[in-house]
């Protein structure tokens, strides 16, 4: 597809759920995790393409509960910072043991989650990370809690005295969402990285098409987002091989 970066099957995977859905240890739950790293590095080198980036997907406590709260942030106020440093401590542990390149924290809703995730990112210096988070669907200027989202980011960046966050951002959201995202952003002096998803709604029943669905192809945004600061772009759910191609071609373009 001409993918620059590739994110390990590990969006939900957390020792907790393996061990209470599988019925594992909580060292096979570790040696999945760590698989899900070698199944992406065994893609890059059955492309033939070193030079590709394998991302340790970590995602929101909500996406492992399996009720959508990740899109809504429901759980931020009953978890504190430091059970939430605990929770993702263990799949942190072995993506970064596993050897991939970065970390990508994602579809983040509330920014506690986020700051917790950069207080854990402190305790493996030589890790690097991008912060994405999901956001409202109705007030796309926030997170998907309802928090003014440059406060969330700028709340992240100075709790990493480090500068191991080297992007921030969204994913999974509508593309019509991520102007409106980045220009709200457009103050904060940090590299951008936007994702969506297809436009789509997920539901307990499954996707179903969103209210401002069009049939403008991804790739017909990218060149707005990078006039706006998006330097990591690509595609969420529901975006497929073809749709990375027509962003890759696109930024190639861009950037010529």
């Amino acid at each position: 597809s001409g993918a620059d970066v590739v994110t390990t099957c590990s969006y939900q995977a957390n020792v907790d759920n393996l061990q209470a859905h599988l019925g594992v240890s909580v060292s096979e739950a570790e040696r999945l995790i760590t698989r899900s790293c070698q199944a992406a590095f065994a893609a890059r080198e059955h492309c033939k393409r070193p030079g590709v980036l394998v991302a340790g997907s970590v995602g929101p406590y909500g996406a492992a509960q399996a009720d959508l709260s990740e899109y809504t942030g429901a759980y931020g106020d009953s978890k504190s910072v430091e059970e939430l440093v605990e929770w993702h401590r263990p799949r942190v542990r072995c993506l970064i043991s596993a050897g991939c390149d970065v970390l990508a924290f994602e579809t983040i809703p509330a920014a506690r989650e986020a700051t917790a995730l950069v207080r854990l990112l402190r305790e493996f210096p030589a890790a690097r990370a991008w912060l994405s988070f999901s956001i409202s669907r109705d007030a796309p200027h926030c997170t998907a809690k309802g928090e003014p989202l440059a406060e969330a980011v700028r709340e992240c960046l100075g709790a990493d005295a480090s500068g191991q966050v080297f992007a921030v951002g969204v994913n999974c959201c509508p593309p019509q969402s991520v102007e409106v995202v980045l220009r709200a952003m457009g103050s904060i002096r940090v590299p951008f990285v936007v994702y969506p998803n297809s436009g789509e709604v997920y539901t307990p029943s499954g996707w179903v098409p969103g209210k401002s669905e069009t049939c403008r192809p991804l790739s017909a945004y990218v060149p707005d987002w990078i006039r706006l600061g998006a330097e990591w772009v690509g595609g969420c759910c529901r975006t497929g091989p073809g749709d990375i191609a027509d962003v890759a071609k696109v930024v190639k373009l861009a950037v010529a």
